[in-house]
């Protein structure tokens, strides 16, 4: 997969942090977006202290 460029990933990143998201099944307050330290994590998004790994954007939806 492409990696998205830091810019995009920093104004998405201050799009989705302290607001209550849904990822898949899981919602809850997004604690962080962005790239994984570890490589092959890939995208990541930690809710409520939970992080996942691997994400398509397009499973991340704003609640509120």
């Amino acid at each position: 997969m492409e990696r998205i460029p830091q810019q995009i990933i920093d104004q998405m990143s201050k799009d989705l942090v302290g607001k209550k998201v849904r990822f898949k099944k899981e919602i809850g307050k997004c604690d962080y977006f962005g790239y994984s330290f570890f490589e092959s994590w890939g995208l990541q998004i930690t809710i409520d202290r939970t992080p996942f790994s691997n994400v398509d954007i397009k499973d991340i939806e704003v609640i509120e």
